[in-house]
């Protein structure tokens, strides 16, 4: 099992590969109206296959 901590434009993610499945924890949003704002959404990949936000 593998965890990178990435960064995309405003998001600030982790994720953890194992096997077939991606799980990925947003970890922080930031937006021009306010500074950088810790989140707990988990979202799964699973083969590509997007699931609901957990």
């Amino acid at each position: 099992m593998t965890f990178t901590i990435l960064r995309s434009k405003n998001v600030i993610f982790g994720v953890a590969e194992k096997g077939l499945r991606e799980e990925v924890l947003v970890v922080a949003v930031h937006s021009t109206e306010e500074p950088w704002r810790l989140l707990g959404g988990l979202v799964t990949y699973q083969r590509g296959n997007k699931q609901e936000l957990r």
